[in-house]
């Protein structure tokens, strides 16, 4: 502890602004909460209803992000209202991503302006705006704290990798796919040990986490490639041939959907791949491969959105690059080359072999569930700006030293550093200004609040069971449910009823659409049977039937 403290003291004044001037950002970003940011349904809201149901009602499973369910029941120390749950996640991830980013690129030796600006874009960026799924988010802020970790210990590549193979454990409890980013970080270390002819012991107590995990979780693998494979190939088959699958939904008909392409079911990807190889790589692989650059093009235009004005009335901007690229070419010392790329690598490569093994494992993996699909652009967000730190330190080192006098030289980095700190505060301000303009948002909010009210109204609440499915309303009403898909179209809607014991459902646009071809639900909706009353002044025009035997009295 005391080594640490040291250390903290030993700090520069202007990573404390830099770190203060991030928090700033952070509450500009979060103050605007309800004008920017909405309840999601979907994946996120489903960890949190894993989090809600994890004792004793749902054993613990490795393959639906325990760990991140953890990191929910965590939080709720602090507040256990659902609602303000899931915002307080948002919060906290969104702030602490730019600071991860932060001290990840200080620990890798990059300047204090390079880390700060490319953290300030980060904080603005669609990325991390409170909303969507942000579990590969937590994955980042803690890649960045294994980044610190590893500079802090002053730990040698292949020890590095030894501390990769534990946090990528976890990882694989959040996410899957990183189980194959476990087996780089082995490989890879082995190696270098077996070149360095050092001990083989750091790889076997790496692993141990994942063996304790494994006996008492399970692993962190399952069948779900095969669904994520299903639903992804499902999808894009239904807008390559809508014709072909009418009134069918990619995300939830997957399997009849997969059943019509194939012309029988498809229980995996080499299934696939051996009935229908030609499909499978058009309707999938090419499919999922068309947003590839579009992706990294917008990574790249996110990071440098807030200097691009400055070259929009630039003449010729390719043979400006070219002009760039030669004269860095011509400043470099030739003399100074291996030696400046040397220390380039002690001081950034580490970082650099984490973030390559992390995206290599995690395509590998994607390769396989959904094609090319990598949910890891997040991990990007850190490599750009490292690899541009990266040149930039190799510039300074290797570069032709030019006389220039001490007090130039002085009033120069000044200069720099007031226009820098200027252009922070019309960021900022601008920022602020963007974000306050937007149309007030959180209608899911209004909704949920109103089911709430409404079921702590009924009796025997606790006991409700919801046609919905998990990771919509139920995250928050803490209902029990059956989801949609286990109802199969064209069947006896009340008998599904009365045989999965369901007593309430609401029906929104979606879900009336989505049943419109099925006769059965159609006349459930038109005449309810006399166990299921109508409940009216619905949000949005909601259908909402709740079995009588729920109702207070007089109602």
């Amino acid at each position: 502890m005391d080594a640490f403290l040291k250390f903290l003291k030993k700090i520069p004044i202007l990573d404390w602004v830099s770190l203060g001037v991030l928090l700033l950002a952070g509450y500009v970003l979060c103050s605007h909460l309800n004008q920017i940011s909405d309840l999601e349904f979907g994946d996120e809201a489903y960890y949190g209803y894993i989090a809600n149901h994890f004792f004793p009602e749902r054993p613990i499973r490795g393959d639906w992000g325990p760990v991140y369910s953890f990191w929910y029941l965590f939080l709720r120390i602090f507040e256990q209202d659902s609602v303000r749950l899931y915002f307080l996640n948002m919060v906290v991830l969104s702030t602490l991503a730019p600071l991860a980013l932060y001290v990840g690129l200080r620990s890798a030796g990059q300047p204090w302006w390079l880390a700060l600006y490319f953290g300030l874009v980060l904080v603005f960026s669609p990325l991390n705006v409170p909303i969507g799924v942000k579990i590969s988010v937590l994955i980042f802020i803690l890649t960045m704290l294994m980044i610190f970790i590893a500079r802090y210990k002053n730990l040698l590549a292949a020890d590095s990798l030894a501390l990769l193979t534990v946090f990528a454990t976890f990882f694989s409890y959040m996410r899957p796919e990183n189980i194959l980013v476990v087996g780089g970080a082995v490989v890879v270390g082995v190696g270098l040990r077996f070149y360095q002819k050092r001990t083989f012991l750091p790889v076997f107590y790496s692993l141990l986490p994942l063996l304790v995990l494994v006996l008492c979780i399970g692993l962190p693998v399952s069948d779900k490639a095969t669904l994520t494979f299903q639903q992804d190939f499902s999808a894009n088959y239904a807008v390559m041939y809508p014709e072909k699958v009418k009134n069918l939904n990619g995300w939830i008909d997957y399997d009849q959907i997969v059943q019509i392409a194939f012309g029988q079911k498809v229980a995996s990807v080499p299934e696939a791949l051996k009935i229908n190889p030609g499909l499978y790589f058009d309707a999938h692989i090419v499919a999922n491969h068309r947003g590839i650059v579009d992706n990294i093009k917008t990574i790249f235009f996110d990071l440098f959105s807030p200097i691009t004005p400055l070259a929009a009335g630039v003449p010729h901007k390719t043979k400006a690059l070219l002009l760039l690229v030669v004269l860095f070419v011509v400043s470099i010392d030739p003399r100074k080359v291996i030696k400046s790329a040397e220390t380039v690598w002690q001081s950034a490569g580490r970082p650099l072999l984490f973030l390559m093994v992390i995206i290599a494992g995690v395509a590998a993996a994607s390769y396989y569930s959904s094609g090319f699909k990598i949910r890891y652009w997040v991990l990007c967000y850190s490599l750009l700006p490292l690899l541009v730190g990266m040149v930039w330190q190799f510039w300074q080192l290797s570069s032709r030293q030019f006389a220039v006098g001490n007090a130039l030289q002085k009033a120069l980095k000044i200069t720099a550093c007031v226009l820098f700190l200027g252009w922070i505060a019309v960021y900022l301000w601008e920022q602020n200004q963007k974000l306050g303009a937007q149309t007030k948002l959180q209608t899911s909010v209004a909704r949920v609040r109103y089911y709430q009210k409404l079921v702590a109204s009924l009796k025997n609440n606790r006991d409700i069971v919801a046609f919905d499915p998990p990771d919509q309303l139920g995250t928050h009403v803490n209902w029990k449910c059956v989801t949609w898909s286990d109802y199969k179209r064209d069947g006896t809607f009340p008998q599904f009823l009365a045989d999965r014991k369901i007593t309430f459902l609401y029906f929104h646009k979606f879900a009336r659409d989505y049943y419109s071809s099925d006769s059965s639900f159609r006349a459930f909706i038109k005449q309810p049977p006399a166990n299921f009353a109508k409940i009216y002044n619905a949000p949005d025009d909601e259908y909402i039937f709740i079995d009588v035997t729920h109702l207070p009295a007089g109602k």
